[in-house]
């Protein structure tokens, strides 16, 4: 009987924790900052500071458990600190799948520069910056841009996602 009322209270103050503005959540993947998700009118400037970043790490070379273009990149890291450094987004740390079903406005053409482009076979498997005229940067051996459908990426549904930058 006590057990039992000691987990309940455990469960109770777990979800009010997780209620809190800003509170980690364990299912997310990523520690977010209390905000908006809608749409901003200052949506296109972080657009082009996402892009701009993507393209300040090109040529950065793949390290498992990097994520600046100093220690190297993972394909999520990459993403993680394009966002953080553009200032669209508060990400510390997450996963494929995670950055796929946190993305707004998932579409199957494209959006705008900025948005994260997820190629999809079984399940999500890579994923990078589009930076216009059917082109992404991706981290794989090191950053680089290739072209959307084609050479090895002509099998992969592509799927765009927008991350609204927190307000």
């Amino acid at each position: 009987m006590k057990i039992k009322k000691i987990a309940a209270a455990a469960v109770t103050a777990a979800a009010l924790l997780a209620a809190l503005p800003g509170a980690a959540r364990a299912d997310s993947g990523f520690y977010y900052e209390p905000g908006s998700y809608g749409a901003s009118n200052m949506q296109g400037v972080y657009e082009q500071k996402i892009v701009d970043a993507a393209k300040s790490a090109v040529g950065t070379r793949y390290n498992v458990l990097g994520i600046t273009p100093e220690t190297g990149f993972t394909a999520t890291s990459y993403i993680v600190w394009c966002l953080n450094t553009s200032g669209a987004g508060l990400y510390k740390y997450t996963d494929m799948e995670h950055l796929y079903t946190r993305a707004g406005d998932i579409a199957y053409y494209p959006h705008d520069v900025g948005d994260v482009v997820f190629f999809v076979r079984n399940g999500v498997e890579h994923a990078g910056i589009y930076i216009g005229d059917n082109k992404a940067l991706i981290a794989g051996e090191e950053v680089r841009e290739i072209t959307i459908g084609e050479g090895e990426w002509e099998d992969f549904q592509v799927v765009y996602g927008k991350y609204t930058p927190y307000m």
